[in-house]
């Protein structure tokens, strides 16, 4: 199959994440694939992408994903393949607007990343949403909870399943150790390690705030940028753990930097899936996560689970694994074993099955 992937940006961020890892292996197993970024500011995964035999076109000069401009240039490409993926708002509203426009006949699958938006908001943009899926041959949701939401927001008009984000297991199994003095960080610490975009959703305020009531040997490592960043700064800064937060922007290693964390903590307000959580799973740490929609199905596990901005119970959480050994190696042990559930392979041969039932079903 000729398989066209169309998304807003290659920013360091999950769904983004996820296509850099996807796309090579759809090709790999003998699909021609190839990705359409509507904002064309290079980021580290065009490299990864190109260098692993995948084509990337850019359409940089839009000045950014929202330029409705993207509609004329995108439905030239579509025709031209026998399936178009979109990922994310607004790639999702223009190729469904080229289908409409201009008559587009390849069929149309889009992945819901979240359970939550601002588009969810409000009665119009509510509409807007379900003229702009009905476009679609199927809706994909990266969690039964998205999927759920989705169902409900569509009105059972669109075919609706769930296909669990995958994660390369081996890249945070296999890694080659960093060490602490890298990043400043005294040999006698703990580390408590978040990494994700600086957004509403994440709320590493959160981590901050139980960083307060913990030992000072405790640190917190976050790893992501965005525009929550300074803010976060502030807050450590007011309660007083600035030289036990460490603010490393966007990194290449995550898998290096799992490799000298303790726990891994994920504190969003929502969350479609939490490709983070699989991640530090994958590399046999324990994951402390708020009891969400998408991160409570994964983590599945009480004693790792905290209420939502919760930062006493995160606190007690923390405390129960670094102040008892056999309950960590227990919660290390299940979490790795956990991991497996979400195998990138397994995630790419569903999307393979759901591309190639939908092409034979399309006149």
């Amino acid at each position: 199959m000729k398989i066209l992937h169309v998304i807003n940006t290659l920013n360091v961020a999950g769904a983004e994440r996820l296509l850099t890892d996807m796309l090579p292996l759809q090709q790999a197993i003998g699909h021609q694939v190839e990705l359409v970024v509507l904002n064309g500011i290079h980021t580290p995964f065009f490299e990864i992408l190109e260098n692993r035999g995948v084509r990337v076109h850019t359409f940089r000069q839009l000045g950014g994903e929202y330029n409705p401009i993207a509609v004329w240039k995108l439905h030239k490409f579509l025709n031209d393949y026998d399936i178009v993926h979109a990922h994310l708002f607004p790639t999702q509203y223009w190729v469904a607007a080229c289908k409409w426009l201009f008559g587009v006949k390849t069929p149309l699958v889009t992945t819901e990343h979240s359970t939550s938006n601002t588009r969810f908001k409000y009665w119009l943009t509510t509409q807007t949403d379900r003229w702009v899926y009905r476009r679609y041959n199927c809706i994909v949701g990266i969690s039964d909870a998205v999927s759920k939401v989705m169902e409900k927001r569509v009105r059972g008009l669109v075919p609706t399943l769930t296909i669990p984000n995958g994660v390369d297991l081996n890249r945070f199994s296999q890694v080659r150790p960093m060490s602490r003095q890298e990043l400043g960080i005294p040999d006698n610490a703990r580390i408590l390690i978040q990494v994700a975009r600086f957004q509403e959703a994440k709320n590493q305020d959160c981590l901050i705030r139980a960083l307060v009531l913990l030992p000072a040997h405790v640190h917190a490592v976050f790893a992501g940028d965005g525009e929550r960043m300074d803010s976060c700064k502030r807050l450590a800064q007011e309660l007083h753990v600035q030289d036990r937060t460490h603010f490393l922007g966007i990194r290449d290693d995550v898998p290096r930097l799992y490799s000298l964390a303790d726990v891994v903590v994920v504190s969003s307000h929502w969350e479609g899936f939490g490709l983070a959580a699989v991640e530090g799973m994958a590399a046999g740490l324990p994951v402390v996560s708020s009891r969400v929609d998408g991160l409570k199905e994964i983590v599945s596990k009480d004693e790792l689970l905290f209420d939502d901005d919760d930062d006493q119970l995160l606190t007690s959480r923390i405390r129960h694994l670094l102040e008892n050994k056999d309950f960590y190696q227990e919660m290390s042990a299940y979490c790795r074993q956990r991991s497996k559930l979400y195998s990138i392979d397994s995630m790419v041969a569903e999307y393979v099955a759901l591309y190639e039932r939908i092409v034979a079903q399309t006149p």
